[in-house]
């Protein structure tokens, strides 16, 4: 919690101390508007933080001590907020989930993969579960739309994954939660339609 306040009083340091001289390095407008935020949200959108929102958004940003002095009144209005308000505390110890690229991008292929599969699957009628040992087993009827049910269960627990990388809420509970669902609901459908396949093979029609 503190480290992350530290860095943006870094930050402003670093800016007080590029408008006194002119050859240090000035911060970044991204790193700035980062810090911005960050503290309006923490202070509730205080006096301050309008001020520079509103010129950190302009087209030509000229910084200025008494820039350098607005941002420093809104860091310490945020510590004093979070230091009273344990809500804040947590929001601001919270970091997110960070999914790698290579995992995001082979759930990603794996997922068009997946929903490819079933979709030629459904237009063939003939859902091909290949196995290690044998000819693998083909499937038919209604069976396949259970397996493409199965299969669309599959994909959205990749694409959950990839979801949560991009979404910053603290709210990894809930995709947990629904990773979890379909995760188990994919498997009771892909038992289910083998189930009705055997059946119907052995002259039962459950459909």
């Amino acid at each position: 919690m503190a480290r992350q306040l530290d860095e943006i009083a870094q930050l402003v340091e670093q800016l007080r101390h590029s408008i006194n001289s002119p050859k240090a390095a000035v911060p970044g407008n991204t790193d700035l508007s980062a810090a911005i935020e960050q503290l309006g949200a923490l202070t509730d959108r205080a006096t301050p933080y309008a001020e520079l929102a509103e010129t950190i958004r302009g087209e030509r940003v000229v910084l200025s001590p008494s820039f350098a002095e607005r941002m420093e009144r809104l860091l310490a209005m945020a510590r004093q907020a979070v230091a009273s308000d344990q809500n804040k505390q947590q929001a601001l110890a919270y970091q997110p989930n960070h999914i790698p690229a290579d995992v995001r991008r082979n759930n990603f292929i794996g997922a068009l993969a997946l929903l490819a599969y079933g979709a030629v699957s459904i237009h063939l009628d003939d859902f091909y579960l290949p196995a290690k040992r044998g000819n693998g087993l083909h499937i038919h009827g209604f069976p396949v739309l259970v397996m493409f049910a199965a299969v669309v269960c599959a994909v959205i627990v990749l694409m959950l994954t990839i979801i949560d990388h991009y979404d910053r809420r603290d709210n990894e509970r809930n995709y947990q939660v629904a990773t979890r669902y379909f995760r188990r609901a994919g498997w009771i459908l892909f038992a289910a339609a083998l189930l009705i396949h055997f059946a119907e093979r052995l002259g039962f029609h459950l459909v």
